[in-house]
């Protein structure tokens, strides 16, 4: 196995990832049942239950190891989107798919707060989706867009 820095991340590597930083990001902490609805969701994009758990845990390690503030993770999910987005195999229906889980990762809590609407609107848009959900005006989300710092992350071939 790779050392957990060196990881090849996947397409479902990414997946994950995203809806983890999602959940942990979005109000500070993540809550257990949106850890148990993760998992859920990732049997749509691994059915091998193997496999998945494994993905699972080669990204939280390969994370713990790399991300070192909740700004790099915001970073690294919003250049995980752009990477999904050059996936020729991540069509729209799977980006619609993404963004619903992402919807209801969101309201878990029961608070679909207006800070994850604007992140799921620039996930939308990163991902060339024209779904939004926040009251953020279009030119909100592109000045926020061109905060975003981009960090360059290693990935192989998709799964």
């Amino acid at each position: 196995m790779e050392t957990e820095e060196n990881l090849n991340l996947t397409q479902t590597h990414c997946v994950f990832f995203i809806y983890y930083t999602f959940a942990c990001y979005n109000n500070g902490k993540v809550q257990n049942a949106e850890v148990q609805k993760i998992i859920s969701y990732m049997k749509k994009w691994e059915p091998n239950e193997a496999i998945g758990k494994k993905i699972i845990k080669e990204t939280v390690l390969w994370a713990s190891k790399i991300i070192k503030s909740p700004e790099e993770a915001i970073s690294t999910m919003f250049s995980m989107a752009d990477y999904l987005n050059t996936e020729s195999s991540f069509n729209s229906s799977k980006k619609e798919l993404f963004l619903l889980d992402i919807r209801n990762i969101s309201r878990m809590d029961n608070d679909f707060s207006e800070k994850e609407k604007k992140w799921h609107d620039l996930l939308a848009h990163h991902l060339n989706m024209h779904l939004r959900v926040s009251s953020c005006s279009t030119e909100d989300l592109k000045n926020d867009m061109k905060k975003v710092k981009r960090k360059k992350i290693g990935f192989r071939g998709s799964t």
